[in-house]
């Protein structure tokens, strides 16, 4: 693993299972696309701050023009940001990461992007017990983005669909206060 100074650039794309996030980290040693769950939690903009690079892989991107297309893709480990700027960035149009998960229940994830549930049974569903009790509680919730993707994005909107906001630099969600 390896810490590196650099930019982080956040970009939303709405999706036919939801929104997603896609960036790309600028850093001493290259520029690198972020296919990461944990990037669809952070709001379009761009972030300075230190990088925890734990893997760098070549994948391709496909076919165009004649041509092969390869990304370099970085796995980012940690995500310290010290400096946000969140003004809006160019529209690009990108496949999204989701579909590369087999496991996602696809209908689930399109539903959950949909509606604006607050039900007893969607938090029983998407949250473990420690979870459920801690947003019954109004706490500061700390999501895991190493679990399903599919999951993690129906989490995702559901704290959103009841109003809790996102804190890029503690990495948790949180209820504001009327």
């Amino acid at each position: 693993m390896y810490t590196f100074k650099g930019t982080l650039l956040v970009r939303k794309i709405f999706g036919k299972y939801g929104e997603f996030a896609i960036g790309s980290i600028q850093t001493p040693i290259g520029e690198f696309s972020v296919k990461q769950s944990e990037l669809d939690e952070y709001e379009e903009g761009t972030y300075e701050g230190r990088f925890v690079i734990s893997r760098i892989q070549t994948v391709s991107g496909g076919f165009g023009s004649n041509k092969l297309i390869l990304e370099s893709r970085a796995t980012l480990d940690t995500i310290h940001i010290d400096e946000i700027d969140e003004a809006p960035v160019e529209v690009i149009t990108e496949a999204d990461p989701i579909t590369e998960d087999i496991d996602v229940d696809f209908d689930k994830v399109e539903a959950s992007a949909k509606s604006n549930s607050n039900s007893k049974e969607d938090l029983q569903n998407l949250f473990n017990e420690q979870e459920i009790a801690t947003i019954e509680q109004g706490e500061q919730v700390t999501l895991d983005p190493t679990s399903d993707r599919g999951i993690f994005r129906q989490q995702q909107n559901y704290l959103k669909s009841n109003n809790w906001k996102f804190n890029m630099q503690e990495q948790a969600w949180y209820l504001p206060l009327l």
